[in-house]
C-alpha cells in the first residue's frame, strides 16, 4: 500500500467509525508516521512498557507472559473507549523475537472505532559480524507480514527514507 492511500484510510477514520478490522504495518520511522496521524486519536502502546518483570526463562513462558501483556493492556483500552482511537505499537520486535501471535488484537481490540498500526523500524545494518552470528535483515518486519491473515496482507507502508 502507498503512503497516499494510508493517509486516505486514515482521513476517512477519523471522521467516523469505519467497519472491519483496521490492521497495518508501518516500515519506517517512528517521527514520519506520526507526522501525519490525529494527535488526539493516536495512543502508543510501547511493548518494553507494558510487560512487567518476569522470573520466566524459557521462549514458551516469556512468549505467554507478554501475550498476557498485551491482552491486558488492549482490555483496558477498549473498556475505555469513548472515540475513535488509533493504537501505534512500538519495539513490536519483541513479538518477532518471541513468536507473539496477532490473536490478543484480533480477540479483543479489534472495533469499527479501532485501528492499529505495527511500527517496523526501518534501517540498515552495515557492520561486520563473526561468521558464527546470523543476521537477518528485516525479521520482524518478515514476521509480522507472515503473520498476518489474507485480508491484511497488502497493509504494508515503506516510508521512503
Amino acid at each position: 500500500m502507498n503512503k497516499s492511500r494510508f493517509k486516505e484510510i486514515v482521513f476517512l477514520f477519523q471522521d467516523h467509525p469505519t467497519p472491519g478490522r483496521k490492521l497495518f504495518i508501518w516500515h519506517g520511522t517512528k517521527e514520519g508516521l506520526l507526522t501525519f496521524l490525529p494527535n488526539n486519536l493516536v495512543h502508543i502502546m510501547d511493548l518494553i512498557n507494558i510487560i512487567p518483570p518476569t522470573d520466566k526463562t524459557t521462549e514458551q513462558g516469556i512468549r505467554r507472559h507478554i501475550k498476557q501483556a498485551i491482552s491486558k493492556t488492549l482490555e483496558d483500552l477498549i473498556s475505555n473507549l469513548n472515540s475513535q482511537q488509533i493504537l501505534v505499537v512500538l519495539n513490536s520486535y519483541l513479538m518477532a523475537r518471541y513468536k507473539v501471535p496477532l490473536a490478543p488484537f484480533y480477540g479483543v481490540y479489534f472495533s469499527d472505532r479501532t485501528m492499529v498500526i505495527f511500527h517496523v523500524e526501518k534501517h540498515k545494518f552495515q557492520q561486520e559480524l563473526p561468521g558464527f552470528i546470523t543476521y537477518t535483515s528485516n525479521a520482524c518486519l518478515k514476521y509480522l507480514v507472515n503473520t498476518l491473515p489474507q485480508e491484511h496482507k497488502d497493509n504494508i507502508i515503506e516510508e521512503e527514507l
